[in-house]
């Protein structure tokens, strides 16, 4: 398993709301929030709804590269891709992983796409139960928001060329564009749930970005941008 290049060691510094996009989507209108800094790693957050911001630190090592595997397109699960357009999530690659530990059960968290279609982008993982029984990570990753949404706020893509951060789309009521809950749900022992967040479409020169989760110890580096 090869180690990413560490592009993002000493920089630090605090990043300026920019003003967010709107853009409709699945017949709702989503809010795209980005910020901008001069040195916003892939560590950093922020709240684009309060126009918070806080410094970026870098971490100390990046997330593993995992080798590429065969498989589908994301689609067997109808939770899993419900509200992402057809062909925006895809699970035929994994670009990096990491492991994590939720609810005192261990897990691991493959990056498979992040694919930019019709004026949105989508960030695809796939999240596997390591553990020996089954577990219930959904608290640890639901959208503070509610609305039993996954992921939300607590996933961004950073731009580390233009010191951009594009955090994830909402509705006019704050829900995020993302995986549903199903509730009660558990995952089996080394089966796995595909999770998705929509964000901006990021610009034609964007090739790569990182990812950035509040749950992972690590940065995902270097994730390639596709476009359909």
């Amino acid at each position: 398993m090869k180690t990413l290049s560490r592009k993002t060691t000493g920089l630090v510094a605090a990043i300026a709301l920019a003003s967010p996009l709107t853009l409709g989507l699945g017949g709702c209108t989503a809010t795209f929030g980005i910020q901008q800094g001069e040195g916003a790693s892939s560590s950093a957050s922020a709240s684009s709804q309060s126009g918070e911001s806080t410094p970026a630190t870098p971490s100390d090592k990046p997330a593993t590269r995992a080798p590429q595997t065969g498989g589908e397109e994301a689609s067997g699960h109808p939770a899993a891709t419900k509200g992402a357009s057809s062909g925006s999530t895809d699970t035929s690659k994994v670009h990096a992983s990491q492991d994590i530990v939720a609810g005192n059960h261990k897990f691991r968290v493959d990056v498979n796409s992040v694919i930019v279609k019709d004026g949105v982008t989508t960030l695809t993982m796939t999240i596997t139960n390591t553990d020996t029984k089954p577990a219930t990570p959904w608290q640890r990753l639901l959208d503070p928001v509610g609305n039993n949404l996954l992921v939300g706020d607590r996933l961004a893509l950073v731009d580390m060329t233009k010191k951009l951060l594009y955090r994830p789309g909402k509705t006019a009521d704050g829900h995020c564009l993302c995986t549903e809950q199903v509730t009660g749900e558990a995952i089996e022992a080394g089966d796995s749930r595909v999770l998705f967040q929509t964000f901006a479409a990021l610009p034609e020169d964007v090739s790569t970005v990182n990812v950035q989760w509040r749950f992972a110890p690590l940065p995902f580096e270097s994730i390639p941008v596709e476009r359909r």
